[in-house]
């Protein structure tokens, strides 16, 4: 595929064919000769998902620039839901929560009952410190039988933990007892459930 795409390139000045080459580049672990050719596409691309390809790879690599094309991917594929759950990841990983949670929130209005968007706002939610919100989001999911439905459990486990330490911190004890024995369950519409 590599030399045909290569061919392609070469006949024709449309962008695609270069982005089709990056891919396959990308594929074989060929991540900077793919980047390479990505970035000297520029903003000529109207094609959200271009702008997220190469977004995921400036962040795999670990180089500056990602955050602006996946800021550029959401505008020219806004209802893309792929492309928002990329964006929250990303921001998940480097630890900007608050930056996280306004895009889960925002995606959360637009795709509402996407349980993969509900699993990541409410991460978001754990883990900038709106415990109830996070919990609350996951008793209205209804998160399929899938990888994603292990951490949908733990994101409900800690948001409850969480909220029973704040709880014993107010004397609270009865109720953070109460909130204690619920993140032992294993609520069916989360997707696992026993046996898990």
């Amino acid at each position: 595929t590599l030399p045909v795409l290569r061919w392609a390139a070469e006949q024709n000045g449309n962008w695609r064919f270069s982005y089709f080459l990056a891919l396959n580049l990308w594929s074989k672990e060929r991540k900077d000769e793919a980047l390479d050719l990505m970035k000297s596409l520029g903003d000529k691309p109207d094609y959200g998902p271009f702008y997220l390809a190469r977004g995921s790879l400036l962040h795999e690599l670990g180089k500056k620039g990602a955050s602006r094309n996946f800021e550029r991917s959401l505008k020219l594929s806004p209802d893309l839901w792929q492309g928002w759950l990329t964006v929250i990841d990303h921001f998940h990983e480097k630890g900007e929560w608050d930056t996280a949670s306004s895009y889960s929130g925002r995606a959360m209005e637009r795709f509402p009952d996407n349980f993969n968007v509900e699993i990541a706002h409410s991460r978001s939610l754990l883990f900038t410190g709106r415990h109830g919100e996070a919990v609350a989001v996951l008793k209205s999911a209804n998160v399929l039988p899938s990888e994603l439905s292990r951490s949908s459990r733990r994101i409900y486990e800690w948001s409850l933990l969480q909220t029973s330490i704040e709880q014993v911190r107010e004397g609270d004890y009865g109720t953070a007892l109460e909130t204690l024995s619920t993140a032992r369950e294993w609520p069916e519409n989360l997707g696992v459930g026993r046996p898990y």
